[in-house]
């Protein structure tokens, strides 16, 4: 690591310039303050104008956390769910949110825990450069225009606030390295378990990054020492224990690749992508980032202690594409690392690389393009969520406490369809108390699970069954089939025998009238701009939902 003065500020600022006399008598290191505050206000302020943040998953995280606090006080939700609690990961907005609940309204309490998750990866950049360098540049100021990227828009809340967590324990760790072993394996252990908590992708994550920079330092110096290996094997005990101790779950249905390698290497700019059409421009951005990381990466001027963590970004560009779509009951591994890499690439590069003349003129180029991308997806968000309002307000016609199917149009032409309505029904759950299946997906890594009642049809794909999947479940012979075959991991066919084991569904479609996907089963109750809500016919009130209602 570079020489640390301890004179030294912490934030690297330029001289006086012209642009610092234009702010009148504010100081460098103020307007830089200044700039950092009006960066981070830009940056949420989608939040801030919408109720609900039209993140993919995000329905199912705040319907998660409306069960947990109100299950034992609403008898519809113990119909339907029943909570789980035990050793498990990827819980920590579990912990935190309901820490946050007691001071914010439910709603602003899960979309304050997004935006801490947010401000932590932030804070994870800053503290790594400051460890590196003994000082923070301007660089780290860019991170703020790669925190709305794919893991984000998918709804990976826990992955998220793990990641920031994740980046901060990389830097305490190489602060840990001044210390005794004894100290930086009893820290190490702590920091593991409080990943392996909040996210079981970002604590493995911590250990690669770890393992990568000691052998990248022990090549760059020529000098190899087992005691960091050693010490991260003794700092996983304790890991290996709460392993052990972890509830068992369903088959986890093995390791899928899924796409070719070519997609798998496209997935290294997830950290630009959120759907919106400032995209190309920030996917611009990292390319340039990526060229400018490698340029000065192997520039004969680069120091020998930086070497190390250049090497290891370089590491893990080449292993993300290895890594698996699916695994452990999860998706959407590939995307995992590619987000963490700008924020690395962003700490790494000597605050020097930017001169104090062009500091002023680089903060101003972030923050111009942090505002286009945010009121853009401000905009989108605005939108969605007027969508949103008009479902939950024609919803009404639907009994609390029943059972919700969701289907789809196939994607043909122009359909309003896409990923962040794809948990439309679950932001029914705070105020219907209505059972969703695959809403207590992946029972072994979550605090809540289907009741006995609505086992037998729990266990989804995440996403809306098809109309061909609506078909099949409405024909006894084939819902038959269906039960008798074997899904992956937890995953159930839930759609068969769906006019047995369900009360109403929700049909997105086309923003054009559609006809009744299947007029035997389905009274159609209520229509709206880009959805359909049908009761389903014939439902018996007194019914054993433990099996399948087999006519």
């Amino acid at each position: 690591m570079a020489d640390k003065d301890q004179c030294a500020p912490i934030i690297q600022v330029p001289p006086q310039s012209q642009f610092s006399r234009v702010l009148g008598i504010f100081k460098p290191a103020v307007w830089i303050a200044l700039v950092w505050v009006l960066g981070i206000t830009v940056l949420f302020i989608p939040f801030l104008l919408v109720e609900y943040p039209p993140l993919v998953d995000y329905p199912v995280h705040l319907s998660r956390q409306f069960i947990l606090q109100n299950l034992e006080s609403i008898p519809q939700l113990q119909v339907n769910y029943q909570l789980a609690w035990g050793i498990k990961p990827n819980l920590a907005m579990d912990l935190i949110v309901p820490i946050l609940s007691i001071f914010l309204p439910l709603t602003l309490a899960t979309k304050a825990f997004v935006m801490l998750s947010i401000a932590l990866i932030v804070l994870g950049t800053l503290m790594l450069s400051k460890q590196i360098h003994g000082r923070i540049g301007v660089l780290p100021f860019a991170s703020l225009l790669f925190v709305y990227n794919m893991a984000l828009y998918e709804g990976h809340i826990n992955y998220l606030f793990a990641s920031g967590l994740m980046l901060v324990s990389f830097a305490v760790w190489l602060k840990l390295t001044d210390y005794s072993n004894r100290v930086q394996t009893a820290s190490l252990s702590v920091l593991l378990i409080a990943l392996f908590i909040s996210h079981l992708f970002a604590m493995g994550l911590l250990c690669l990054c770890i393992f990568c920079y000691e052998l990248a330092k022990a090549f760059t110096l020529r000098k190899f020492s087992i005691q960091p290996f050693l010490n991260l094997t003794i700092a996983l005990v304790p890991l290996a224990l709460l392993w052990l101790l972890k509830p068992a779950g369903p088959p986890s249905g093995g390791w899928d690749y899924g796409y070719d390698i070519t997609t798998h290497i496209v997935a290294l700019l997830s950290g630009a992508f959120f759907f919106d059409e400032s995209d190309i421009l920030t996917m611009i951005c990292l390319c340039a980032l990526f060229i400018v990381f490698a340029i000065v990466a192997f520039h004969k001027n680069t120091r020998e202690g930086d070497k190390p963590f250049f090497l290891l970004v370089f590491a893990l560009i080449i292993i993300s594409p290895f890594v698996p779509e699916t695994m452990m009951g999860g998706s959407r591994f590939v995307i995992r690392i590619p987000i963490l890499i700008p924020f690395l690439i962003l700490a790494i590069p000597p605050p020097a690389m930017i001169s104090h003349r062009m500091s002023q003129y680089f903060l101003g180029t972030i923050l111009i393009l942090i505002t286009c991308r945010t009121m853009n997806i401000a905009n989108d968000w605005l939108s969605k969520n007027q969508d949103f309002s008009e479902f939950i307000a024609a919803s009404q016609v639907i009994s609390a406490g029943s059972r919700v199917i969701q289907a789809r149009q196939e994607s043909t032409g122009k359909v309003i369809f896409d990923m962040p309505y794809r948990h439309l029904t679950e932001l029914l759950i705070p105020d219907k108390y209505i059972f969703v299946p695959h809403m207590a997906k992946i029972p072994d890594q979550q605090p809540i699970a289907p009741s006995k009642e609505t086992a037998s049809i729990d266990g989804g794909t995440a996403s809306p069954i098809t109309l061909k999947q609506l078909q099949d479940g409405s024909d006894p012979v084939i819902s038959k089939t269906l039960l008798n075959t074997k899904m992956d991991g937890w995953q159930k066919p839930y759609w068969a025998f769906w006019p047995q084991n369900f009360d109403y569904l929700v049909f997105l479609h086309m923003r054009e009238p559609q006809e009744n996907p299947s007029p035997d089963h389905l009274k159609l109750i209520k229509a709206g701009s880009f959805f359909d809500i049908y009761q389903i016919q014939g439902r018996r009130l007194a019914f054993d939902y433990s099996t399948p209602n087999k006519q």
